[in-house]
């Protein structure tokens, strides 16, 4: 499935939710561009957001889970702080949708 495809299948679901103040909700449009991916990353790090199954189908699909990692861990490599900064945990971490 192209990108467009996987965009259009996930544009009307709810892929995160804040976990403070007035539980925003996240969709496709936060998640469909690196520098909005790698924030919201950080803030599933930090236990500022939750990430939903479709969620996690939608990084899965739209990136693949392996380079959402990659780019984790160069993140990492230039000083952002991650829970985790092995690829095996960072993957763990993910599929279990950042708990």
């Amino acid at each position: 499935m192209n990108k467009e495809a996987i965009f259009s299948k996930y544009k009307d679901k709810i892929l995160a939710v804040e976990s403070f103040g007035n539980n925003r909700k996240k969709f496709v449009s936060d998640f469909s561009n690196i520098d909005g991916l790698l924030y919201e990353l950080q803030q599933l790090n930090n236990h500022e957001l939750t990430l939903t199954d479709d969620g996690l189908r939608f990084l899965d699909e739209y990136y693949g889970l392996d380079k959402v990692v990659d780019m984790i861990l160069e993140r990492v490599k230039e000083g952002v702080d991650y829970k985790y900064k092995t690829r095996e945990d960072l993957l763990k971490w993910l599929k279990n949708k950042g708990e």
